[in-house]
């Protein structure tokens, strides 16, 4: 459910501001779904505007200090600072009660269109020349037309929507003693944050069961390897027996027969030929001595894995945080809540493939390329994936990630990223069309949504944000794509 301001909360915000008149000085993008607007009137101090486009939290309003930047300018930001930065807001409000705040920018002796549509199920921010023509996007969605070259209108049908619109009321967000832009900002950032800590408890939910559940097999694998090396006094036995009986062997003899003095029973005892009997002897003292000392230090993990278990089993009990993984700590970096970096591990490429289920392995030239076609198999693929691998999307399209493993002083020549890109057209939604823009850019410059991004995109395992990439237009081959699936025959 949406928790974002109505329409007469937006013009109670908007009141306050009075944005006609003042300069853009700077936009950033801290966040996934947010934009601000540094803002300058003259003989007036500076201000911020944040506009959050999230599904639950759709608002804008003034905020106390400039915010950091999401890495390097992603796209939409770069547009912003070439065609908006500078400016001046001529006319600034809301269109009716439709949460659509229409800007009017002079820059340049010309003129923009800023809408800024804070619809819960449809939130973005569209640049358009007076005409409605669509410049760019905050969110590109090819199905709704909001893309570079696209039309947006929303003033036509403003009458008709109003008539369908119901009246919802005013909230107050606390005390009276704050400007109403102070108000709501305290009262969204409380919610966020609570939303944060949710968040942050399921997921140390998850890392506590799923610790748990592999220290359970390491006990059991532990106590299997104490079974299997509980043979030393056996071992033991038989060398003693053979130095017993150095008279009675053979030389070259594969095998003996001898009394066990301590059963009476016969013993059969395999022999190396190659060896003399009395080497034979000492070879099963040697097998002893390292079952023995394997039972002990397996005997020594499997007490230190059995006391992590009981730990684990009663945090679990008591609802403690996340605990600890038994044994060495894996590499894990897991897209940064606010710091950024994609997720990484240094995790063999076929280990994840396998746990993923069907992730395409395929080669071009003496390059690896790794294909996931399903939000899983693009989560077990980038967690797989090195900093210097290249990755490769379909843009404004869902599609397959794709990954070209990086191999030491050799760059990734042309061919080989043309194969990578034509796969990442073929498994994207956007192969009909026969032709689409292709993200490329290397795996250490993606990062991941932060808990309350995802939440608010709602985007699906396996989603990242490439903070540096480059555009590659690519046209499908089919002959290029028919050679590179013919390697699953």
């Amino acid at each position: 459910m949406s928790s974002g301001l109505n329409w007469r909360e937006i013009d109670a915000v908007l009141a306050e501001l009075e944005l006609a008149g003042s300069f853009i000085r700077d936009v950033r993008q801290p966040a996934h779904h947010e934009l601000v607007f540094e803002l300058y009137r003259p003989r007036h101090r500076r201000s911020w505007l944040l506009v959050s486009f999230g599904a639950r939290h759709t608002r804008l309003h003034r905020v106390a200090q400039r915010p950091r930047q999401l890495g390097s300018a992603p796209r939409f930001v770069s547009f912003m600072r070439a065609h908006v930065r500078g400016g001046r807001i001529a006319a600034a409000g809301q269109l009716g009660a439709e949460r659509i705040i229409k800007l009017a920018v002079t820059c340049g002796g010309g003129e923009l269109l800023v809408w800024m549509r804070l619809w819960a199920n449809a939130a973005n921010c569209i640049v358009t020349d007076p005409g409605g023509g669509i410049l760019d996007a905050l969110f590109r969605r090819p199905r709704r037309g909001e893309v570079s070259g696209g039309a947006y209108h929303p003033e036509r049908d403003l009458q008709q929507l109003l008539a369908r619109r119901p009246q919802p009321e005013l909230r107050t967000f606390g005390s009276a003693e704050l400007t109403y832009n102070e108000r709501v900002a305290r009262y969204f950032a409380a919610l966020e944050e609570q939303e944060q800590a949710a968040s942050d408890q399921r997921l140390a939910a998850r890392e506590r069961v799923a610790a748990e559940r592999r220290a359970r097999r390491l006990v059991q694998n532990l106590r299997r390897e104490c079974s299997a090396a509980a043979d030393h006094e056996r071992l033991q036995l038989l060398g003693n027996l053979l130095l017993a009986n150095l008279a009675r062997i053979a030389p070259r003899a594969d095998c003996v027969a001898v009394e066990d003095y301590q059963s009476g029973d016969q013993v059969r005892i395999e022999l190396a030929p190659s060896l003399s009997p009395a080497e034979n002897a000492e070879a099963y003292f040697e097998r002893a001595k390292r079952a023995r000392r394997r039972q002990q230090a397996a005997g020594r993990r499997l007490q230190q894995a059995q006391q992590e278990l009981a730990r684990l089993q009663s945090g679990a009990a008591t609802g403690a945080g996340p605990a600890a993984e038994p044994g060495p700590a894996a590499p894990h970096a897991a897209g940064n809540q606010r710091t950024g970096g994609a997720a990484r591990s240094h995790a063999p490429a076929p280990a994840a493939a396998s746990r993923s289920g069907g992730v395409l392995t395929l080669t071009s030239g003496p390059f690896t390329l790794l294909v996931g076609r399903t939000a899983r198999q693009n989560d077990a693929t980038l967690r797989a994936a090195r900093g210097n691998d290249y990755w490769l999307h379909c843009r404004d399209y869902p599609g397959a990630h794709v990954f070209v493993r990086h191999l030491r002083a050799k760059s990734v020549p042309l061919e080989t990223l043309l194969d990578a890109a034509n796969l990442a057209l073929y498994f994207s939604k956007a192969r009909s069309a026969g032709q689409a823009d292709v993200y490329y850019t290397q795996v250490k410059y993606l990062r991941r949504p932060r808990s309350a991004d995802r939440a608010a995109a709602g985007s699906a395992p396996g989603r990242v944000i490439p903070t540096r990439a480059r555009n590659l237009l690519v046209r499908l081959d089919q002959a290029r794509i028919q050679r590179l699936l013919a390697q699953r025959q």
